[in-house]
């Protein structure tokens, strides 16, 4: 029997647990919108945390609320204030062309005479713009949205955030969400998606205190893995001990992705039966090579190939402390100043700021692997 766990990054699980917060935050953003109260909101957490499935999970109650869900996974070739006007325009009008289709257009049709033609341009005005997303820009991106979002109820998720957040970008968002849409629509809700770094960015393009509210997503704790696991392998003949379960958590750090990937490979190591502490700890140094072949080779190996990056993050993972590694003590042992380098692996969700000018890779499983396999 194939395995009912999904390890891969952004794929909804058999079995979705916790968050409850996260939801409670959620709907409150979409019953203020529903009162004329827009929410622009980020998600903040580091990969595999759940981030990508908790937007979907959203999308599905923002459907169940009367909104339309709106997803974008953003990537550099946004990155200037009028690459991302047109990329979240152009987006938001297509959704909003395809709802007007299916859920208007369809029953007009059928009342009127089947040889009259109706072309989507004839109903522009139902839909609430005629530009095209190619004459948006920065400087009549909120007007022209507040047009196609007036009087509708539109969710919008970027993921992926922290990929853009140059040019002025940060700030061309800020000063979007909290002082110019607002003056042209006002039910609709805006999610940004991504790793710990997207905060800090954020917060420097003021007034983001203000702007933002912040959900930060952790590990999920015992209580909930163990759901996941048990629930996941519901209708097979294999089953997950309390106390294995237990060790999972500590060893994944609750790390959704994780949890999915080692329940993937113990259940194919067992195939049928319990899975009990003994035969986690004894197939746990398999399971981990595993990983570190199929997730870690891979990412150092993108990394050497773009020159100091993997060294300067093996530096961290060596002389790693619980309060961070200064970044002169990196750049004192490869010889060569390493700012740079840093900036790009804070962005892309290697290390995190822990002080000033201290930092430290984020996920322990990957840090740990770094400073056993690259000794």
């Amino acid at each position: 029997m194939s395995s009912p766990f999904t390890p891969y990054l952004g794929t909804a699980p058999k079995t979705f647990v916790g968050r409850k917060q996260e939801i409670a935050d959620f709907q409150r953003f979409l019953k203020d919108s529903q009162h004329n109260k827009p929410s622009s909101a980020l998600l903040i957490g580091q990969r595999g945390i759940g981030k990508t499935v908790l937007l979907k999970y959203f999308s599905g109650i923002a459907q169940q609320s009367n909104f339309c869900p709106v997803y974008l996974a953003l990537d550099e070739s946004s990155a200037t204030p009028a690459a991302l006007a047109k990329r979240i325009f152009g987006r938001v009008k297509a959704v909003l062309e395809d709802e007007f289709v299916t859920l208007k257009a369809k029953k007009f049709i059928q009342k009127i005479d089947h040889k009259l033609s109706v072309k989507l341009q004839d109903m522009e005005i139902e839909i609430g713009s005629s530009l095209r997303a190619e004459e948006i820009n920065e400087n009549n991106f909120a007007i022209s949205l507040g047009k196609l979002l007036s009087n509708r109820q539109v969710c919008v998720f970027c993921d992926e955030t922290q990929s853009i957040l140059r040019n002025g970008v940060a700030r061309f968002i800020v000063n979007t969400l909290y002082a110019e849409l607002p003056e042209y629509a006002s039910k609709w809700v805006f999610v940004l998606a991504g790793i710990p770094v997207l905060e800090e960015k954020i917060l420097k393009a003021t007034p983001a205190d203000r702007a933002f509210q912040k959900m930060e997503l952790t590990g999920l704790n015992t209580k909930e893995v163990s759901t996941i696991l048990q629930n996941t392998v519901k209708g097979t003949e294999v089953s997950f001990q309390k106390e294995a379960c237990e060790d999972i958590v500590n060893d994944t750090k609750g790390m959704p992705y994780y949890v999915q990937f080692f329940g993937d490979k113990l259940f194919d190591l067992i195939e049928t039966g319990t899975i009990t502490k003994d035969f986690y700890l004894e197939n746990k140094k398999y399971v981990l090579k595993e990983l570190g072949e199929t997730v870690f080779t891979t990412r150092i190996k993108d990394l050497e190939k773009r020159g100091l990056y993997a060294d300067v993050l093996l530096q961290f993972a060596f002389l790693d402390r619980q309060e961070g590694v200064a970044a002169n003590e990196v750049s004192n042992k490869i010889s060569t100043y390493v700012g740079p380098y840093i900036k790009e692996l804070e962005n892309k969700g290697f290390i995190v700021k822990t002080s000033r000018g201290k930092y430290r890779i984020i996920d322990d499983l990957f840090r740990n692997w770094l400073r056993i396999e690259k000794k």
